[in-house]
């Protein structure tokens, strides 16, 4: 149950920080509308890091 809601807080983070990081660092991509391949894949591993360190961090908090 508890890893459960730290999944969740973490997902919730990814959602707002990788955004935000995905906006600022491809936002070129988004102007001109040139989708490639590996820009989408660097965007989705772009939410990826910040739902690991999230995670992360909240398993190493000792309640």
């Amino acid at each position: 149950m508890i890893l459960k809601k730290k999944i969740f807080l973490a997902m919730r983070i990814s959602l707002v920080v990788g955004t935000i990081l995905g906006i600022i660092n491809h936002y070129d991509m988004f102007i001109s509308e040139n989708y490639e391949t590996s820009r989408i894949i660097k965007i989705l591993v772009t939410y990826l890091v910040p739902f690991s360190v999230s995670l992360y961090s909240t398993t190493r908090i000792k309640n």
